[in-house]
């Protein structure tokens, strides 16, 4: 979750001016491909959204007036919506929501005006797009953060957040030709049990450790009180069905041997454990790297925990809120569903237009014994 605190406002006062009656707008900047700015789109509308569940999380539908769209680089330009909040002294808090590559326009009439609908996608689609052009070979003894660093500097990516970790490769690595540099990083991301590559509302390609929804900090509150912004309609759904309650997943190396985890749900408070079911259903897969026992055991834990939180979702739209990023930890009390508990938030969806809605879904944090 991005913070909000911003020219002498701290995090917690900005939010309590967003839960207010408020005024805002929204701006939408232009860059070229070497973060150079352009300027400003005076006619643009659109929509924003981000899905953790997929390679590329964020991405954008944008409405630009077409006299704009002439000067625009399709190939290479960046669009940058901004969010803007008016505070009780006059000036005005921006904050940015993402940096999205358009591509894709159709056009559209509005009265005697014509609109192109521009598609858009956040920076990851400049690494889904360039492959390796031939095998590709990562040697043994170098610092797996290191590997991804250098992989998003020869791609252009400088910003970067990545936490470091001091696991190494313990044996060579090789990738096919045609092995997409998002693939590579997320592999290599994976084997150390951090969460995959995504990039955050100012552009900065970012990963860090994987860790257990329960223990996470939350964020953000959305609470039905007299300073909600929660609109009626929220959702809860449960479904258990065939969601697993032992979890295996095994590396067989002729280097390396073989390294085995095993995690079995038997909290006596689950729905879902193997003595509450009465049965065990075993999910089992094979990795094909992971740097030590130690971040197998993790990693194992980490996919018991996201497939058991699944069974529970909540989905709830609220006003617009900037800030948010990839996979937050939000807590929903919620007298309409008789809820009050942590979820991780896995999508959400944005309209940019002051009185426009956000979207959000959420799975509950689900504790691993």
């Amino acid at each position: 979750m991005l913070n909000l605190a911003a020219e002498g406002y701290s995090d917690q006062e900005v939010i309590a001016m967003l839960m207010k009656s408020r005024t805002i707008k929204f701006e939408y900047m232009l860059f070229d491909s070497e973060e150079k700015y352009i300027g400003m789109l005076e006619n643009c509308s659109g929509s924003i959204s981000q899905d953790s569940d997929s390679d590329i999380t964020g991405t954008g539908t944008f409405s630009i007036k077409e006299n704009e769209l002439r000067d625009i680089n399709l190939t290479d330009d960046r669009l940058v919506p901004v969010f803007c909040l008016l505070t009780p002294s006059g000036e005005w808090l921006k904050y940015e929501l993402g940096k999205y590559i358009l591509s894709s326009p159709t056009r559209s009439a509005s009265g005697q005006t014509v609109y192109r609908d521009v598609e858009a996608y956040d920076q990851a689609i400049v690494l889904t797009e360039d492959k390796a052009d031939s095998r590709t070979y990562i040697k043994a003894g170098q610092l797996y953060t290191n590997v991804v660093l250098t992989i998003l500097s020869q791609t252009g990516f400088t910003r970067t957040n990545i936490t470091n970790s001091g696991l190494q490769l313990p044996t060579d690595l090789e990738f096919d030709i045609g092995t997409s540099k998002l693939e590579i990083i997320n592999y290599l991301l994976k084997a150390i049990n951090y969460v995959p590559l995504y990039f955050d509302a100012k552009g900065y390609a970012c990963s860090r450790q994987y860790i257990e929804p329960v223990h996470r900090q939350i964020e953000r509150s959305y609470v039905t009180d007299d300073k909600s912004i929660v609109l009626p309609g929220a959702k809860q759904s449960m479904d258990v069905f065939g969601i697993p309650n032992k979890f295996v997943r095994y590396l067989s190396s002729p280097e390396r041997g073989e390294l085995i985890s095993v995690y079995t749900n038997t909290d006596p408070s689950s729905a879902l454990s193997v003595n509450n079911r009465g049965r065990v259903i075993t999910d089992i897969e094979s990795v094909e790297d992971i740097a030590s026992q130690a971040t197998l055991d993790g990693y194992t834990r980490r996919v018991a925990a996201e497939k058991t939180q699944a069974y529970e979702t909540v989905q709830l739209d609220t006003a617009v809120m900037p800030g948010h990023e990839y996979q937050d930890c939000i807590a929903v009390i919620n007298d309409e569903l008789g809820v009050s508990d942590k979820y991780i938030e896995t999508a959400w969806q944005m309209e940019l237009t002051a009185g426009g809605k956000m979207s959000h879904t959420m799975r509950k944090a689900v504790p691993l014994i």
